[in-house]
């Protein structure tokens, strides 16, 4: 599962589509997900809010393998990525923080 429907996760998505694994992204942007869904035939795009923890739970968030935070707010992604890991232990977490404190 990818939170944010960036550059990045794009190109993530791409390579693991490729590699044959299921991609779930979730963005809030209407427009960014019909551009998904098109760049990315096989990949699961879902327009909502991914802040809000019952749209995790609802998508699958606890059958996943991994949970990918790539929004553009440091803070929500840490947040984000601490409630997947305590919502399911097995799932492995990758958060995008681009704010140093030095």
């Amino acid at each position: 599962m990818i939170l944010g429907g960036s550059r990045t996760a794009y190109y993530l998505s791409k390579m693991l589509l490729a590699s044959g694994s299921s991609v779930t992204i979730i963005d809030k942007s209407p427009e960014r997900c019909h551009e998904l869904e098109e760049a990315l035939p096989g990949a699961n795009i879902i327009l909502g809010d991914g802040a809000q923890q019952e749209l995790l739970n609802e998508e699958g968030l606890g059958n996943m393998d991994a949970f990918v935070s790539l929004t553009g707010i440091d803070e929500e992604n840490i947040v984000l990525s601490l409630f997947a890991k305590n919502a399911s232990p097995k799932v492995k977490t990758i958060t995008k923080v681009n704010h140093t404190l030095f």
